[in-house]
């Protein structure tokens, strides 16, 4: 009897890591019912992790072969004036990827691979419209 391969979740292996680093994480990813459709958190991460001296960090967690992807979402026209605003407000933003690496004819084992989103990776027109956001107040309320 051959051994069943076991799934990989990158989500649950990241939540793992966060925990053994000293994070207190937390999946906001959420699955919409009746559907296979999954919802990011500002449409872009899918854990939210804090940890004293560090800050609170929203991470995008991916398979290996997608870290590119992610960051290209990430730095579009719709996701990064929300990138933007969340760096602005003092948050930090990661993409963490796991791929299965090893030498040739010796196990493999998932790796992860961190890449941090600062305002200097984003474009400048994002930042802008996300500075304008925090600037205007919201319509119907005059500043005190």
């Amino acid at each position: 009897m051959t051994k069943r391969k076991r799934k990989f979740s990158a989500t649950a292996r990241a939540l793992k890591d966060l925990r053994g680093m000293g994070f207190m994480p937390w999946n906001v990813e959420q699955t919409i019912p009746h559907t296979f459709i999954k919802r990011d958190a500002y449409g872009f991460a899918d854990l939210l992790a804090c940890r004293p001296g560090v800050g609170v960090l929203l991470i995008q967690v991916t398979g290996g072969g997608n870290h590119a992807a992610r960051r290209t979402k990430m730095l579009g026209d719709d996701i990064a004036p929300r990138v933007a605003h969340w760096l602005l407000s003092g948050g930090r933003v990661e993409i963490w990827s796991y791929d299965l690496r090893g030498e040739r004819g010796v196990r493999k084992t998932y790796t992860l691979r961190r890449e941090e989103i600062t305002l200097g990776d984003i474009p400048a027109e994002a930042v802008a419209e996300a500075q304008h956001t925090i600037d205007t107040p919201p319509s119907g309320r005059e500043q005190t």
